[in-house]
């Protein structure tokens, strides 16, 4: 694993050539992980706000609410992560309301990363807008409203991700939250980052289990296959796909394993990765050999297996499968 592509790229992604070392790390990371800590500064600001504006009745009131809790969380980033995105845990004192449901959601669903990463979160406004106005119905116009706080709140909470990564010597991560999610996605790293920090703001600050990430790899295949074309590696890219997926443990840590009930919305949530189907492809296997990289419980790889699927990716899934016990 101590490929060219880490030489060359050591001073932007990482401060170690050592891959799994840094794996290693953020493994150790999640299994100290303390099962009864909360997002604690999630509860203590969504508190303050659920008193402060008790008697606003508006309707971009959780906009934003929403808004605020973004503009004041810290920004943390360990010195192994590959990718920035990360809620500030500690155990709950007495009085503190965890875990506070002021700012919720239902969960369970798959944002459309595709488009996303396609268009970035400014394009899906510019087209609610586009139909608030030739609607110019005012529940249109209250939704547009609420998108745009919404997505500018995204926008500026991933400036100051970057900045701080700007200063750890993370250049390409910081460079990458310069711009998605809220513009499109300009490469391989920059769409996993995108995608990375929309998920942990859904489960972790707005709050609910099972945030999936739908047909994975179907819209990562082109920043796959121009990754390649631009010189990299499988290998490399593999690597880069193992720190993504490690990350989805964070969520809620181990309590999907000992069914502890940890004091957060998302407790025991499923990281859902689907691969496979009708059109399994190279990327399909990529995800694969990713996962093994992993080896933890997150994400839950979801194959659908044709009887007649490519033979590779068949022969791939059952070597997967002998590997990854949890």
């Amino acid at each position: 694993l101590r490929t060219s592509f880490l030489q060359r790229s050591r001073k932007l992604l990482y401060k170690r050539d050592d891959i799994m070392g840094n794996l290693t790390n953020l493994r150790k990371y999640i299994f100290e992980t303390d099962n009864s800590a909360c997002f604690i500064e999630r509860d203590e600001i969504l508190g303050r706000l659920e008193t402060e504006m008790a008697e606003y009745s508006e309707p971009d009131k959780f906009a934003i609410v929403f808004s605020k809790l973004l503009g004041e969380v810290s920004v943390p980033i360990n010195e192994n992560d590959y990718f920035a995105g990360r809620v500030v845990e500690a155990l709950p004192y007495e009085g503190l309301k965890t875990a506070n449901r002021f700012l919720c959601s239902e969960g369970h669903l798959s944002p459309d990363y595709e488009k996303i990463l396609r268009c970035g979160l400014k394009g899906i406004v510019f087209e609610i807008n586009d139909v608030a106005r030739k609607k110019g119905d005012p529940e249109s116009e209250i939704f547009a409203k609420n998108a745009i706080i919404v997505a500018e709140a995204i926008r500026d909470y991933c400036l100051r991700y970057a900045e701080k990564a700007r200063q750890m010597g993370f250049e390409a991560m910081a460079k990458a939250l310069r711009t998605v999610p809220y513009e499109p996605a300009y490469d391989f790293y920059s769409a996993l980052q995108g995608i990375w920090i929309l998920h942990m703001v859904l489960s972790c600050y707005i709050g609910a289990r099972d945030y999936a990430f739908g047909n994975f790899d179907q819209y990562m295949l082109p920043f796959y296959e121009s990754a390649l074309i631009n010189g990299q590696t499988e290998a490399e890219l593999t690597e880069l796909l193992a720190g993504f997926f490690i990350k989805t443990n964070e969520i809620c840590g181990r309590c999907t394993h000992n069914y502890n009930k940890k004091p957060i919305l998302c407790q025991s949530s499923k990281q859902y990765v689907n691969i496979g189907g009708e059109f399994p492809n190279e990327f399909s296997i990529v995800c694969l050999k990713a996962a093994e990289l992993n080896h933890m419980a997150q994400p839950e790889i979801v194959v659908r297996l044709k009887p007649d699927a490519d033979a590779e990716f068949t022969d791939q899934v059952f070597k997967s499968l002998a590997v990854l016990t949890d």
